[in-house]
């Protein structure tokens, strides 16, 4: 992972690590914490997406040409968790490692 990734994981751990310690307890019901922390994981996944996309040369996207890459940002954008996992699972795992 980048940098870039690193400080984007960091930031929903702590996040995740604030609304644990201090969301969760001024709430009777827990229910509030968990939504709110997955709010973050959604947010944090699809802000991954987004920047993996801008990143990415446009000679790994299957189609699109020179425009794959900024259609993708914006479903990325304009769609949000679906734009991402689509973009996660067509375009991400589909592309092979190189070694």
């Amino acid at each position: 992972m980048g940098r870039v990734e690193n400080l984007a994981v960091s930031a929903v751990l702590l996040a995740v690590l604030y609304l644990s310690a201090f969301v969760l307890p001024l709430h009777s019901q827990p229910s509030w914490a968990l939504a709110l922390s997955a709010f973050a994981l959604l947010v944090a996944f699809s802000v991954w997406a987004l920047i993996d996309c801008l990143r990415r040369p446009n000679e790994k996207f299957a189609v699109g040409g020179r425009y794959a890459r900024p259609l993708w940002a914006l479903a990325i954008l304009f769609t949000w968790i679906v734009g991402a996992l689509l973009y996660y699972f067509l375009i991400k795992r589909a592309t092979p490692k190189s070694i």
